[in-house]
């Protein structure tokens, strides 16, 4: 992906863990948040309510959004310029938006305080408050090197909603304005509903997700599965083993293993508001 130089730049801490497990911090890692949240003075961050997500359909205007990503607990998403007058020329990219709709208030503000940590300059960068924007219960923000007032990152938490937008290239695309667009997002977060102390945004329904334990390099299989079927179905499949899922044109899911060993399929189910639900299988693969 190209990113402007004027961008933040993240540095990486540590390997990523399955999202079952959750991420695993090194004692240094674990250090430096915790300078981070001291920095950006965590412990007075207003907390606001729970919501039910973020909608994957939220109005903003003027761009048109890319497929959806599932990158371990985010919703990845790249939205190209749709009107030229926002500051592009129509179908350039124009920011990355980053969203996890978390089950708790502390979950979304540690994912940004993951986002902060991850920042590679020691300055403390501004909060939205700071720069006039009211925007999320807590925010903070870049400021771009492309033009005066400009800003290349946004990042805030409304409730258990952590949001982050990133300009794509602002040296092609300086005059492109990231706090509308975060104002949008904040809105569209309002408008869905509050949740009750203790309970959980709802995900989509998941209840099987099946495949023969063993097959031959080369051949194909069929998958089992029992989804929402307004859901928006991602696959991804890992370990030392290859292959990949496709759709065939019955409508059936199909799992074409391609390389000898273990192998993994995760199915990755998100629903209208940005809630997400998982299930993995393993089988072997044996060359063919």
């Amino acid at each position: 992906m190209k990113h402007s130089a004027l961008l933040f730049t993240f540095v990486l801490l540590v390997a990523v863990a399955s999202a079952q497990e959750g991420p695993r911090r090194s004692d240094l890692e674990l250090r430096h948040r915790g300078e981070i949240e001291r920095t950006y003075a965590r412990a007075a961050w207003p907390v606001g309510s729970l919501r039910a997500g973020l909608p994957l359909e939220a109005p903003l205007t003027g761009f048109a959004a890319g497929p959806v990503v599932v990158e371990g607990e985010l919703l990845v998403r790249t939205f190209a310029f749709a009107a030229p007058e926002l500051g592009g020329p129509a179908g350039e990219s124009a920011f990355v938006l980053e969203s996890r709709v978390a089950d708790s208030l502390g979950e979304a503000q540690e994912e940004l305080v993951g986002w902060l940590s991850g920042l590679q300059s020691a300055q403390r960068m501004p909060s939205l408050g700071e720069l006039g924007l009211q925007i999320g219960d807590a925010g903070f923000a870049g400021r771009s090197g492309a033009r005066a007032g400009g800003l290349a990152w946004i990042a805030f938490v409304r409730g258990n909603v952590a949001v982050r937008l990133s300009a794509f290239d602002l040296t092609a695309t300086p005059a492109l304005e990231l706090a509308p667009v975060a104002a949008a997002l904040d809105r569209a977060i309002l408008g869905t509903r509050t949740l009750a102390v203790g309970e959980k945004p709802l995900r989509p329904a998941l209840a099987r997700l099946d495949v023969a334990r063993r097959a031959v390099a080369g051949t194909r299989l069929p998958l089992d599965l029992e989804a929402d079927p307004a859901a928006l179905l991602s696959w991804h499949v890992g370990a030392s083993g290859q292959g990949y899922v496709e759709r065939g044109g019955d409508g059936r899911w199909w799992l074409h293993p391609t390389g000898p060993g273990p192998l993994r399929v995760t199915l990755a189910a998100v629903s209208a508001l940005g809630t997400v639900a998982r299930r993995s299988v393993e089988l072997t693969v044996d060359d063919d």
